[in-house]
Formats: structure tokens, C-alpha cells, sequence
């Protein structure tokens, strides 16, 4: 292990490791603020790696509503206005979006 934190910050700017410094300086009574920003490093990816996750799993039925809804919305106007295919104005759009912060 020894080897792999020698090399680590190697592969990583200055600026993209202070902040992790900081951090293990701040935390650490030990004298390794290395060794420990590493690991602070790592488990923030770990950290982020699980949060994609869930968030994939919420990005993919909220763009299939806000489609289904777009499409919803589209028909509607198309309906009231009787231009089939037309391009929407931005105004058009107000409504739903104020209707979509609310649900």
C-alpha cells in the first residue's frame, strides 16, 4: 500500500488534492495527512460511485414522465390551436413547467 499512496498523488493535480488535504490535516492527530487525504479521496469516489446509482435509478422514470407530460401537453395544444406539427413558443410552455414545480 505504501507504493500506491506514493504514486496517487502523482496522477492528481495539487489543486484537485488540497481540499482532501485540508480535510485529513483538520481531522488527523496523526502524522500522515497524505495517507489519510487518500483515503478521504477514495471514499469519496466510492461515495460518489453509490449516489449515481441511486440517482440513475430516479433520472430514468423522471425523464419518461416529463416526456409522457411533454407529449401530453403538446397534444393538448395542437387540439386548441388546430396546428398539428407546429413549433411551440416558449410562452406556450410557462404553464406546464409552473405546473411541473408544483407536483
Amino acid at each position: 500500500m505504501r507504493n500506491n499512496i506514493e504514486l496517487f498523488p502523482n496522477h492528481l493535480s495539487q489543486a484537485r488534492l488540497q481540499p482532501y488535504i485540508t480535510e485529513a490535516a483538520y481531522y488527523t492527530s496523526r502524522g500522515n495527512t497524505l495517507e489519510q487525504a487518500i483515503e478521504l479521496y477514495r471514499w469519496n469516489l466510492s461515495f460518489s460511485a453509490e449516489l449515481y446509482k441511486a440517482i440513475a435509478c430516479i433520472e430514468i422514470p423522471l425523464r419518461n414522465a416529463l416526456d409522457k407530460t411533454l407529449h401530453q401537453f403538446a397534444n393538448r395544444q395542437e387540439l386548441a390551436t388546430g396546428s398539428i406539427g407546429s413549433a411551440m413558443a416558449l410562452t406556450t410552455m410557462l404553464p406546464l413547467f409552473s405546473t411541473l414545480s408544483t407536483h
